[in-house]
């Protein structure tokens, strides 16, 4: 009887997904009681190629438009396993995390269970020590996952599936939703995952950074109203810093138009202001990643990442916002 389906979403990932699904085939289980899903939506010919050969099942969806969060729910269909493992085509799983994370769900509360999600090359460049930091999660009991995740199956009667209306923000939402119906999120201090995120250059982060604010667009959307946590804090930090930034800018220049006698004055109160209210965010980030970092050098980085790519994140957020507005779909 299969225990444990694991789910692999293909995005284009052909110089990782060997390694990723070898590492799922290795899952130290016993036989029978696991089985591999690989499902494609691009028709990637070489992604196909690399699954069929390792003996992978594989899903080819016609729709290339296919949204991530509807190739999951037919994953969940095809799926035989009572818990269901979904992983990036860019993970490199720990062969013990399928039976770690199944003996958590014994206790019949817990819905989700994440475990410890690291960098592959952290010393590759800088930002991939700034990724291996921002991987990290605490251990306990969570709101919201992100990423790689074990899901009990049967817990989705409660939500319905996936919101295929997302795309890429699906897992924050559905886990969300099964937080809010007493279902426990539980993550472990136990390895269970490698990223290979093979980004090395300021362009390359800043188009992931843009590329985070428009996918998490929606649930900032959805959860507005929500009180935190929950998955619209994903934003709320990025924007913050952003519109302190574009209005301690803008306002000057608006302000000296109007009352040009003074326009020095309002530079300088600006300025203070603008250099006030960074301090006080970025203080407060430095300090939270302490519970994950050590290292002040690496945390000063982190912090200066945050407000850096906050800037992208933002013009996300506002292109996803003008496509809502337009109606424009983009897959």
């Amino acid at each position: 009887m299969i225990l444990l389906s694991i789910v692999v979403i293909g995005n284009q990932a052909e110089e990782s997904l060997r390694d990723c699904l070898s590492s799922c085939l290795s899952m130290h289980m016993s036989e029978g009681v696991l089985e591999v899903i690989y499902i494609d939506a691009k028709a990637s010919s070489q992604n196909i190629a690399i699954a069929r050969e390792l003996g992978v099942r594989t899903l080819i969806l016609k729709d290339t438009n296919a949204s991530q969060a509807h190739c999951k729910n037919l994953a969940l269909k095809a799926a035989s396993g009572e818990f269901v493992f979904f992983i990036s085509p860019k993970s490199i799983i720990h062969p013990d995390f399928g039976m770690r994370a199944i003996e958590e769900f014994k206790e019949m509360s817990v819905g989700i269970v994440i475990g410890s999600v690291r960098e592959l090359n952290p010393a590759r460049s800088l930002y991939c020590s700034i990724v291996d930091l921002q991987l990290r999660r605490l251990e306990g009991l969570l709101p919201y996952v992100s990423g790689d995740m074990v899901l009990r199956k049967s817990s989705l009667d409660d939500v319905g599936g996936f919101d295929e209306r997302l795309n890429g923000s699906e897992t924050e939402d559905i886990s969300y939703r099964l937080h809010k119906k007493g279902w426990l999120l539980r993550s472990l201090d136990v390895p269970m995952s490698l990223i290979n995120s093979r980004i090395d250059t300021v362009c390359q982060c800043v188009q992931e950074a843009y590329a985070k604010g428009y996918t998490y667009a929606p649930l900032f959307g959805k959860y507005q109203a929500e009180p935190s946590p929950c998955p619209k804090d994903l934003l709320l930090s990025p924007l913050r810093f952003a519109w302190i930034f574009v209005l301690s800018v803008i306002c000057p220049f608006v302000l000296s138009f109007i009352f040009p006698a003074h326009a020095g004055a309002f530079f300088v109160v600006f300025i203070l202001l603008f250099s006030l209210g960074f301090l006080f965010l970025a203080v407060r980030f430095y300090l939270f990643t302490s519970l994950v970092e050590e290292s002040r050098i690496l945390r000063f980085w982190y912090t200066l990442h945050h407000f850096v790519v906050s800037l992208p994140i933002t013009l996300g957020w506002l292109a996803y916002s003008l496509d809502q507005l337009i109606g424009r779909k983009r897959s």
